[in-house]
């Protein structure tokens, strides 16, 4: 009896170390598959065929298939607006459907630089931080420190900015050469002037 008890446990050891060996062998492929970004494949692999394995392994694909989208749209349209509003001296901040922090430009770093490292960070985040408030409050009071210190001689003329004005359908057109459409508009009374909403394609 003793005998037939140990084969029995050798068995089902056997067994199990199998199924632990092939578990391991899938969770390798899964880890290969997430790091070099391609799809993972369970009937390429022994040991992930079971519906669990199914299910990890269609849910690991959509993972992988939103952030290659997610690069490419990094890479791509926030690479074009980086240039396009780097050399702008006013403060912009992008963000996405969710409301994460895709951009921000130079101009913005440069009136609040202790927002560094917001890309990807919530806006109502940053906005309602007591480091941005503290900041808002210091400029509202005029306390805000100078952020560079710039003399003047007598009669010294200064460009003060860049005026760019863009009609309906020219805010449009450059909208979707930066990979934005039009989402919603907003018009003074009497259609003069207009405050966009664009979003990403």
């Amino acid at each position: 009896m003793l005998v037939l008890i140990s084969v029995v446990l050798a068995l089902a050891l056997g067994f199990a170390l199998k199924i632990c060996w092939s578990d391991r062998r899938a969770l390798r492929g899964l880890h290969l598959a997430i790091q070099n970004h391609r799809a993972f494949r369970a009937n390429e692999i022994p040991g992930a065929e079971s519906r669990d394995w199914r299910q990890v392994c269609a849910d690991t694909n959509e993972l992988i298939q939103e952030l290659s989208r997610l690069q490419q749209l990094r890479t791509g349209q926030l690479a074009q607006l980086e240039a396009t509003l780097g050399s702008l001296q006013e403060a912009v901040l992008i963000v996405d459907e969710q409301n994460h922090i895709l951009l921000a430009n130079s101009a913005f770093a440069a009136i609040f630089p202790k927002a560094n490292n917001i890309v990807n960070e919530r806006l109502e985040n940053v906005l309602h931080s007591s480091v941005f408030l503290s900041y808002v409050e210091s400029v509202r009071q005029q306390n805000a420190q100078p952020q560079k210190e710039i003399e003047f001689a007598e009669g010294e003329l200064i460009h003060t900015e860049n005026s760019y004005k863009y009609d309906m359908a020219g805010i449009e057109s450059l909208a979707g050469q930066t990979g934005f459409a039009l989402s919603r508009r907003w018009l003074d009374s009497q259609e003069r002037f207009s405050s966009n909403l664009l979003l990403a394609h």
